[in-house]
């Protein structure tokens, strides 16, 4: 087995106890247009990508570090944050180059990085309640 790319997906769900706390959230979490200034937000996102560099088996591999933060109401309809964190190594370099032991050193590398964003992310909307 060998691949080009490498991905490892996290998706989570933080609930509110209300959908006033989900509004407020959503105007401190989003940068907004003065338009936005006082409305009352029904539904909002971010999504944010950064590049980083991580080691996979002696290789330098350039990655994305996404994250897309959103309202969203939870299966048992009450208000919630689904987040979810998205690192995968760049489309870019196409050449065949990940075996089955890239796999485990691939997810040890990016492990501490979608637990440090899980800790900010879940510090930042456990601070509104």
């Amino acid at each position: 087995m060998s691949s080009y790319r490498l991905a490892a997906n996290f998706q989570l769900v933080f609930e509110l106890p209300n959908f006033e706390r989900l509004q407020i959230l959503g105007n401190k979490v989003i940068t907004t247009a003065s338009y936005y200034n006082g409305k009352t937000f029904c539904e909002w996102s971010n999504r944010v990508n950064s590049q980083a560099e991580i080691n996979i088996l002696g290789a330098t591999e350039g990655i994305n570090v996404i994250t897309d933060i959103s309202s969203a109401t939870s299966v048992q309809g009450e208000p919630a944050i689904l987040y979810h964190i998205d690192i995968n190594t760049l489309p870019q370099n196409q050449r065949m180059r990940f075996s089955s032991p890239a796999i485990e050193a691939f997810s040890e590398a990016v492990i501490p990085t979608a637990k440090e964003i899980i800790a900010d992310v879940e510090r930042l909307i456990g601070n509104e309640q």
